[in-house]
């Protein structure tokens, strides 16, 4: 009679089922059945057992598997990256440097900047809206000062962004983007909020300020002529269904909405980022349910109907789980 038996694995989030182990074979057999399902090179894998680690040489009638049983396995995929040329170099501080060239020039630390430092640097990098600023042209009739008309903030906002991308690229010294912090935190107060733990500014989130920076864009109009900047080359759109696990003839629900960027959820568990953009798409949500006339749970289904030019993916470290409410 054969010993054969079905066991699962869990690697990288995912769990594999139905692989084969012969008790009677050594460890490196089933770690090569192992490397077929994940690739992981055996060198490199290491299976979780009772009592440690799975070797070469294992002797499974030691160990005990049973029918069924799950391993956990760590390792990555594929070839390691190499080490770089020359040896990294860490920065300390609360400010995003860089190293001046023809292409990027350093802006100049103004205290816990950082947040806004790395969002304009990564807007730079768009193309399409490098485009659409030396283009830009606010209307004539726009107050040049802020006032409460949130679209001519939004013009004031756009025209400022602008100005400082131009003197950027026309020097390779440190360019202090003052003027484009001052109307920041003028037009978006929250960043103007004072630390608690002594003097200067509290450092504030890069996700918030990049939203603020596309938002007020988009209010001015930014590529109006081309069917609006942000819709035409940063929003995608997403098709999410969801289905009541406690009343199965209840009829899914279907519907569409723009997307900004998508979330790429991390937890102890998240060693790529496609996994944690599947663990965001997929979830357990508690919503009134038509049928059966009280809350219930649904299992929401999401996936990207449409890419956008730039895709803004957000990686989010602490995210709210109903499962445990925390």
């Amino acid at each position: 009679r054969s010993l054969n038996m079905k066991v699962s694995i869990k690697h990288s989030g995912k769990v594999y089922d139905d692989l084969e182990l012969d008790p009677t074979k050594p460890g490196s057999v089933f770690k090569q059945t192992v490397y077929e399902k994940t690739g992981v090179p055996p060198d490199r894998m290491k299976v979780m057992i009772k009592g440690g680690m799975l070797k070469d040489d294992t002797d499974w009638s030691k160990v005990g598997p049973k029918e069924g049983q799950v391993f956990t396995v760590i390792g990555a995929a594929g070839e390691l990256p190499k080490p770089p040329s020359t040896p990294v170099t860490f920065l300390e501080g609360g400010c995003l440097p860089r190293w001046a060239s023809t292409d990027e020039v350093l802006k100049v630390c103004l205290g816990n900047t950082c947040y806004m430092n790395a969002t304009v640097q990564a807007l730079r990098s768009i193309p399409e809206l490098q485009t659409a600023l030396s283009t830009y042209a606010p209307s004539t009739n726009q107050p040049s000062q802020l006032s409460q008309n949130s679209e001519a903030n939004a013009n004031i906002f756009s025209g400022r962004i602008g100005t400082l991308y131009q003197g950027m690229s026309k020097t390779t010294e440190p360019f202090p983007p003052l003027l484009f912090l001052q109307i920041l935190r003028q037009v978006n107060p929250q960043f103007a909020e004072r630390s608690r733990a002594g003097a200067g500014y509290a450092q504030q989130d890069a996700d918030e300020c990049w939203s603020q920076i596309v938002t007020s864009m988009s209010n001015a109009g930014l590529g109006r002529d081309e069917g609006g900047w942000t819709d035409r080359y940063m929003a995608g759109q997403m098709e999410t269904t969801l289905k009541c696990d406690e009343a199965p003839d209840e009829p899914p629900t279907t519907t569409k909405e723009k997307i900004l960027k998508l979330q790429c959820n991390i937890d102890s568990n998240t060693n790529y980022m496609h996994a944690g953009i599947m663990q965001s798409l997929d979830q357990k949500i508690t919503k009134n349910s038509p049928s059966l006339g009280r809350e219930a749970t649904y299992s929401q289904h999401s996936r990207v109907s449409r890419l956008p030019t730039n895709l803004t993916v957000q990686m989010v470290r602490f995210y709210w789980r109903r499962d445990i409410n925390k």
